[in-house]
C-alpha cells in the first residue's frame, strides 16, 4: 500500500513539474516574443531623429521609462532563475520521495520479521518455561525417591549393626 502510495505522489510530482517546464517555456517565448517586438520600433538610427525631436523633459522622462524597464527586466530574470531553482528542488525532491519510500518498505519489513521473530522467541520461552517446570518436578520425585531409598539403606545398616552387636 505504501509503495502504490510513493508511485503515486512520484507520478503527480512529475506532472508537476512537466506542468512547470510548459508553462516556464511559455513565459520564457513571450519574454522573447516582448524583446524583440520593442527592437522593431526602435532603431539606433531612427533613435537620433527621435531624441531631437524631443524636448528635455519628455527625455528625462523616456530616460526614467528605459531605466524602469531595466529594473523591470532585471526583475523577471531574477524571477525565472528562481523559478529555475524551484524546478531543480522539485526534481531533488522527486528523487528523494521515491529514495525514502525504498527505505521506508526496506524499515517497514525488518519491523515485520523483527515482530515474527519475537513471537517466535515467546513460544520458545513458553515451552521452556513448561520444560523448566516438569524438570522440577521430576527432580523432586527422585531426590524424594533416593532420599527414601537413603532412609531404607540406612535403616538396613543400623538394623544389622543392631543384629551383631
Amino acid at each position: 500500500v505504501r509503495l502504490n502510495v510513493m508511485r503515486s505522489l512520484a507520478k503527480r510530482i512529475q506532472a508537476s513539474s512537466k506542468s512547470f517546464k510548459n508553462k516556464q517555456k511559455q513565459f520564457m517565448m513571450r519574454k522573447k516574443n516582448q524583446e524583440n517586438a520593442g527592437n522593431e520600433f526602435f532603431d539606433a538610427e531612427a533613435g537620433d531623429e527621435v531624441d531631437s525631436m524631443l524636448t528635455d523633459e519628455q527625455q528625462l522622462e523616456m530616460i526614467e521609462l528605459d531605466r524602469r524597464a531595466d529594473q523591470r527586466q532585471k526583475d523577471i530574470d531574477k524571477i525565472v532563475e528562481s523559478v529555475r531553482e524551484l524546478n531543480q528542488i522539485f526534481r531533488e525532491m522527486s528523487i528523494l520521495v521515491v529514495e525514502q519510500g525504498t527505505v521506508l518498505d526496506r524499515i517497514d519489513y525488518q519491523i515485520e520479521l523483527t515482530h515474527q521473530r519475537v513471537v517466535a522467541g515467546n513460544v520458545e520461552l513458553e515451552q521452556a518455561n513448561k520444560y523448566s517446570v516438569q524438570a522440577s518436578k521430576k527432580f523432586w520425585w527422585c531426590f524424594g525417591i533416593l532420599l527414601v531409598l537413603i532412609i531404607i539403606l540406612l535403616g538396613i545398616v543400623i538394623n544389622k549393626f543392631q543384629h551383631k552387636n
